[in-house]
């Protein structure tokens, strides 16, 4: 996927739709001893309403680089997933939803 970075954190990319018919792969995500499978809607807009040029979309997610690079994937990965947060044990489960809708 050839990605342009435009300067101020918002990534785009070429594509014909973030739906069923995208040309975009789905993304694997390596956690811990765990793989999480997005598929495009889930990580990228169509970005034709923000006026930019036709079949462009948004990455829907970050890339901070500091000491200790960090990744943010926010909402759109959040929403794939029903999330129980165990601050006791400094924590985060993920189990698929039941609710999303590829």
């Amino acid at each position: 996927m050839d990605c342009l970075d435009s300067g101020n954190a918002i990534i785009f990319t070429n594509c014909v739709s973030v739906g069923k018919d995208s040309n975009l792969p789905n993304v694997q995500l390596s956690i811990d001893q765990y793989l999480y499978t997005l598929p495009p809607s889930f990580y990228a807009s169509f970005a034709n309403s923000m006026g930019t040029q036709s079949n462009t979309c948004m990455l829907l997610w970050d890339y901070e680089s500091t000491e200790n690079d960090k990744w943010i994937l926010g909402t759109p990965f959040l929403n794939l997933f029903y999330q129980v947060y165990d601050m006791r044990r400094n924590q985060v489960g993920l189990v698929p939803s039941i609710y999303a809708n590829n």
